[in-house]
């Protein structure tokens, strides 16, 4: 509370004359704020008559201001560690929905099927969350911008140069925990 007074300007009784119900009230309605300008300043851009690969283009360079470079964490996802059980739980769902369906959208614009846009689309999401997460534990912006110039000239591409299915997950999967055990 401390930390948004000073953030806010707002001293303490203000920020409760504002919410009423406290914490959890002011963490909903910023959840809501946060839904509303990444839907409007990320997604929106993703979607409109411009060709696919400048949407893209434009999606990932507004990604990179709004992540600052990979310095900043994505609040969703600490959300969606910390709070995916309770009331926030389908909004936190809901958002990732959208971002991959967004991105799945314009994949599949550019010709990719939409299985193969589908699972792009979800692996972009993960590459991007996950270079936040390296980016800030190796106070390093190397794997945000790796990730970044990588989606960039790979996600529309006609063709993967590795297949990746679900139905090879638990194969791969399985493989590696025997390589693993047979190492021990």
């Amino acid at each position: 509370m401390t930390r948004i007074a000073e953030q806010t300007g707002l001293g303490r009784a203000s920020l409760y004359h504002h919410f009423p119900n406290g914490k959890d009230e002011m963490l909903h309605a910023v959840f809501e704020q946060t839904e509303y300008a990444f839907d409007e300043q990320i997604l929106s851009r993703l979607r409109g008559d411009l060709p696919p690969q400048e949407r893209l283009r434009d999606v990932l360079e507004h990604l990179w201001e709004h992540y600052k470079g990979g310095s900043t964490t994505c609040f969703v996802a600490l959300l969606a560690l910390t709070c995916n059980e309770g009331e926030l739980g389908p909004g936190i769902q809901r958002i990732f929905q959208k971002w991959v369906a967004a991105f799945a959208g314009v994949i599949e614009e550019s010709g990719v099927g939409v299985e193969e846009a589908q699972l792009r689309a979800e692996d972009a999401v993960l590459r991007i969350q996950g270079a936040l997460v390296l980016t800030r534990a190796l106070n390093d912006p190397g794997p945000f911008e790796r990730v970044m110039m990588m989606l960039s000239e790979t996600l529309l591409a006609r063709e993967r140069s590795e297949p990746v299915s679900r139905a090879a997950a638990p194969r791969l999967l399985s493989k590696r925990s025997t390589v693993a055990h047979a190492r021990q």
